[in-house]
């Protein structure tokens, strides 16, 4: 029998393993200093860059205000990009977008950031260690092909 409480939740393997150096990643000695991703230059765009703390309905309407000048043909596009954390939020806004009627387009990839690792020894020097983050990128505009008396309804049924 004693093989059966080993099954069934006596004193069984240990999981995760004892050893943090099989499942992790050793730790590099010193303080990691996180950099923000560099923001990229858009020309004939707003952009809206989508954080984690980023309050949902505020960015909603900042962008919705901005969807609402494309009427007047002042930009091209409204561009919500959001990194690692806030995709799913960005992903909302969009849904949201579409749903009201604009014409939206997703773009994924992944972007490279470079962090700086202080040493805990004052002797040696800082090193920049990268790392990837993914990002996505959407695209709001009107819907082509519609005359303008469809877009002013979509635009003041949106409201």
């Amino acid at each position: 029998m004693d093989d059966e409480s080993d099954i069934v939740g006596g004193d069984g393997p240990d999981f995760p393993p004892q050893s943090p150096d099989v499942l992790k990643k050793p730790k590099a000695p010193g303080t990691l200093h996180k950099r923000p991703a560099q923001a990229a230059q858009y020309l004939n765009q707003a952009v809206f860059h989508v954080t984690a703390k980023s309050p949902f309905i505020s960015l909603l309407k900042r962008a919705k205000k901005e969807v609402i000048k494309l009427h007047s043909r002042r930009r091209n596009v409204v561009l919500l990009v959001g990194l690692s954390k806030a995709i799913e939020k960005t992903l909302s806004l969009g849904l949201r977008f579409q749903h009201m009627g604009y014409a939206i387009q997703v773009e994924t990839d992944t972007v490279v950031i470079n962090d700086d690792l202080e040493p805990d020894d004052l002797q040696e020097e800082w090193r920049q260690i990268t790392r990837s983050v993914s990002r996505v990128k959407i695209t709001v505009s009107l819907k082509s092909g519609k005359d303008k008396k469809e877009r002013k309804k979509v635009l003041v049924d949106s409201d």
